[in-house]
């Protein structure tokens, strides 16, 4: 959605928000509900993502060269060591990817004040639409009209 920039400000202080029900139905069918889905993919597949990364095959490489030498115990320990830090780097990303699912509103309750057909009412985050006006607090003097 593009936010217009070049209106004057009066233009943005003076708005209604969503004014009408048609207004706020072709909205909801223009851009949908207000949702992020952040699909979580399993361990295996990131890891073998993880140890696809040119830092991590270089790493490998390297490491397999101490073969070479006498030094084979050693060699042993450092692969063990990059498998076990790119998985906890794997744990990391998918906790941050959960993070990131919870925070998008998948399955929460949250509820917004929006300013819609003259009047303010509660509404679910889900159903916010380009267009809304919305406050974090209630306004003073207004009473709960949903």
């Amino acid at each position: 959605v593009r936010c217009p920039k070049k209106e004057p400000l009066s233009h943005y202080t003076k708005s209604q928000g969503m004014a009408t029900r048609g207004a706020l139905s072709k909205a909801k069918r223009a851009h949908g509900r207000n949702v992020l889905s952040v699909p979580v993919p399993k361990f295996l597949d990131l890891y073998q993502q993880q140890l696809m990364s040119p830092l991590c095959v270089f790493q490998l490489f390297c490491a397999s060269l101490w073969l070479f030498d006498a030094y084979w115990k050693y060699t042993c320990f450092s692969i063990f060591m990059i498998l076990v830090m790119e998985g906890s780097t794997v744990f990391g990303r998918i906790k941050n990817l959960n993070t990131l699912r919870n925070i998008g509103g998948t399955g929460s309750a949250q509820r917004v004040w929006a300013y819609r057909f003259q009047r303010w009412a509660q509404i679910d985050v889900t159903d916010v639409v380009p267009g809304d006006i919305v406050t974090v607090d209630m306004p003073e003097g207004e009473t709960e009209t949903s």
